[in-house]
């Protein structure tokens, strides 16, 4: 998962996730780990988007649940079969629960599915990034750095590291955001515009049509949903509106 900010259940994880992982890396058993991967397991079973949020990761839905329970990796098809009666290590174990099992977890119990928001806000785009850093100097401190370790940084991270944001942060942010001028519309269309091009040609009618196409892409050519920077700065807002609104929730910064 790239640099995102993400919306996160807190209440959910310090309830029922992290008292189950450390109850385990204390030397406990599995019991607890398997009860909540059955939930995660049903969730993904019925909702798409959430399956794919674990394939996009090279998890496959269930085969933590297989690991866990037989102490073993699952099988591929070119795995010697004569690996079964041996079990892993326990520390061979954590460190497989450190880090898929983890990330199963959190990503689909701890992160909300609200009408109308995208929980996972990327930050990699260069056009919404130059956007709110152009017109921001707070923002650009934060995402600089600023931010990091002024929040409650998670024992178990979604990613290499994350942190929940203090609510005085997000406050900043949103009025950060709220004071933004609107951006060039075609900004965050960049790669609609460069994939049709490259499937015309660049001389003769064909290239200057590409050129006009380039030009009045706001217009003919307009970001699909969740692409354009003003799209993605109205997802921001709502994402922070809905962390302040709901002690149980917070948004988790750098994702990584």
């Amino acid at each position: 998962m790239d640099h995102s900010l993400v919306l996160f259940d807190m209440q959910t994880y310090r309830g029922r996730i992290e008292p189950a992982l450390k109850d385990f890396f204390s030397g406990g058993a599995e019991g607890a780990i398997l009860h909540l991967l059955e939930e995660t397991n049903r969730s993904v079973t019925e909702n798409e988007p959430l399956r794919g949020r674990l394939l996009s990761r090279g998890i496959e839905p269930g085969q933590s649940i297989i690991r866990l329970l037989t102490g073993q990796s699952p099988l591929s098809v070119d795995d010697d079969l004569s690996m079964l009666e041996t079990r892993e290590s326990r520390q061979a174990l954590e460190q497989y629960v450190s880090g898929p099992v983890v990330y199963e977890l959190l990503s689909i119990l701890c992160i909300p599915d609200l009408p109308g928001i995208d929980p996972q806000q990327h930050l990699g785009d260069g056009a919404f990034m130059s956007h709110l850093l152009q017109h921001s100097a707070w923002i650009e401190n934060a995402f600089s750095g600023g931010l990091l370790g002024q929040g409650e940084r998670l024992a178990f991270p979604l990613g290499m590291q994350s942190e929940a944001m203090r609510p005085v942060d997000r406050e900043r942010l949103l009025a950060e955001l709220k004071t933004l001028p609107p951006p060039d519309p075609r900004a965050g269309n960049e790669k609609r515009v460069a994939g049709l091009k490259s499937k015309l040609p660049h001389f003769g009618a064909a290239g200057l049509i590409a050129k006009v196409l380039e030009s009045q892409a706001g217009r003919i050519l307009p970001a699909g949903a969740g692409e354009s920077v003003a799209g993605r700065t109205a997802n921001l807002q709502l994402m922070l509106q809905a962390s302040l609104s709901n002690p149980n929730l917070t948004v988790l910064y750098p994702l990584q």
